[in-house]
């Protein structure tokens, strides 16, 4: 299991199918905003037929959680694209709406992304979102994702097409930390600067409160490694 601060992640078993389905799979929009494929009901007997065809042909490309608050389950997570020679990922996360706002899908994320870059030694983790979904947009930037690119036009939602935006995440900047020499920055870093775009990624994790100005807790980064239940591929939170 993998633990945020309100949070916990684990994998997907039998009995999470109809939990799931309730939460997530009735729900059109939701399924729309998570895939690229279009959106249509999906019965609880096709879920638990995917669930064992899963079970019997692993994807060694794709983790999968589900997502617990005080042992309530909440939404699910996953890494897919796991690439172990290029060392990065994708990640997606679907919360049921109720749960929506209140952090913890931040959390959650926060969580994956520590596990893919402690535990699967990723250098980088990405993902796709609606670039006009602001909330979703909102929670992966608090996260410490930055916008890489848009793709125009790129994906259909509700009737309209609409831009994507291409976010990613970096082990790198909090691996190096902020004492990188001048000769290699130009920039010589002082206790209370603020940080460069590359440094924020840095910022969301609690291990790093260095990258947060506070000169009273020079803690390291700790993070010691250089650098398809079930359901369509997850976008958004």
């Amino acid at each position: 299991m993998l633990h945020g601060e309100h949070v916990t992640l684990r994998a997907i078993e039998r009995e999470d199918l109809p939990v799931l389905h309730e939460l997530l799979d009735d729900d059109l929009e939701l399924m729309a905003r998570a895939s690229d494929t279009p959106a249509r009901p999906a019965s609880l007997a096709e879920l638990e037929h995917r669930f064992e065809e899963r079970l019997e042909e692993s994807d060694p490309r794709t983790m999968r959680f589900v997502v617990d608050v005080d042992e309530e389950l909440i939404g699910e997570c996953e890494l897919h694209f796991i690439d172990h020679f290029q060392r990065t990922c994708h990640l997606g996360i679907t919360l049921g709406r109720a749960y929506w706002s209140k952090g913890f899908g931040q959390d959650a994320v926060r969580a994956l992304v520590d596990f893919a870059f402690r535990d699967l030694a990723m250098r980088k983790v990405g993902l796709e979102v609606l670039a006009d979904d602001e909330r979703a947009v909102g929670a992966y930037s608090k996260a410490g994702f930055v916008e890489e690119g848009r793709l125009r036009a790129h994906a259909w939602f509700d009737g309209e097409i609409h831009d994507t935006l291409v976010m990613g995440i970096l082990r790198e900047p909090c691996e190096s930390g902020r004492q990188d020499s001048v000769e290699e920055t130009g920039r010589v870093v002082r206790p209370g600067d603020a940080p460069t775009m590359a440094e924020a990624d840095c910022m969301v994790h609690p291990r790093c409160a260095r990258f947060a100005g506070r000169a009273e807790l020079p803690l390291p980064c700790n993070r010691r490694v250089p650098t398809d239940p079930t359901g369509p591929q997850l976008r958004g939170p």
